[in-house]
């Protein structure tokens, strides 16, 4: 194996060339053996601190549920999420006023109990075991939600703000008589008819790629945002 002959390329420019980075990193860069090697053990490249941990945002009844061919019934049997551990926390004061991205944050959730000789496990109320976490740092963020899928957009802003245990507990913010998402997220001032769009674009354009977020705005355009209004957000 050699690295072939010496090769050297020639271009005939403007004066204003620009200097094209891209072009220059495909056909120029040079690859040792000793990064060669590095990625083909798919060894880590870049660091990757602090670690980011996305939780699901699901309505009631709504989780997803993955199973091998076979297994569907004992899937269904043992199904959870995030969502649902982050509601089955320990029934202590210590608890109650952890929201969700805290909770993911500063504590770990175990199958079994990990017998652990510097922190003492807590057994949640669904059988698994909680300990708080000792070392490595972790940021919780919520899947992001478009505004036109309802219910479910209405209660990640919920979630976001306010701890819970239950649906119920989120659906109980709005009054005695709420009994949708939308109408608590309006009645604590999270949710607004008048700049809910808005607010939409700005969160969207923050991590959605060029053709993303002009879907993003049509769709909002098509569900009565204005469209004059979203163009200059």
């Amino acid at each position: 194996m050699t690295k072939g002959p010496d090769e050297a390329r020639i271009a005939v420019v403007d004066e204003e060339h620009r200097e094209d980075e891209i072009e220059q990193y495909v056909t120029k860069r040079y690859i040792s053996s000793s990064e060669a090697a590095w990625r083909v053990l798919e060894f880590d490249i870049v660091a990757r601190n602090p670690t980011v941990k996305m939780l699901t945002v699901h309505l009631p009844d709504q989780n997803s549920v993955f199973f091998k061919p076979g297994h569907a019934n004992e899937a269904v049997n043992n199904a959870g999420s995030d969502l649902l551990d982050y509601f089955s926390r320990p029934l202590t004061e210590e608890f109650d006023r952890v929201s969700y991205l805290d909770f993911f944050e500063n504590y770990n959730i175990h199958a079994k109990d990990p017998c652990l000789k510097t922190v003492q496990a807590v057994q949640m109320q669904n059988g698994k075991f909680l300990t708080r976490r000792m070392r490595g740092e972790l940021v919780a963020r919520l899947f992001w939600v478009a505004p036109n899928r309802g219910e479910q957009f209405f209660l990640r802003l919920l979630l976001s703000v306010y701890p819970c245990r239950s649906f119920a507990d989120l659906l109980q913010i709005g009054g005695p008589n709420c009994t949708t998402f939308q109408e608590a997220a309006k009645f604590v001032g999270l949710a607004d008819d008048a700049v809910e769009y808005e607010r939409a674009m700005e969160e969207a354009s923050t991590f959605l790629t060029g053709p993303r977020l002009r879907s993003f705005f049509v769709t909002l355009a098509v569900n009565g945002a204005s469209v004059a209004s979203l163009w200059n957000t």
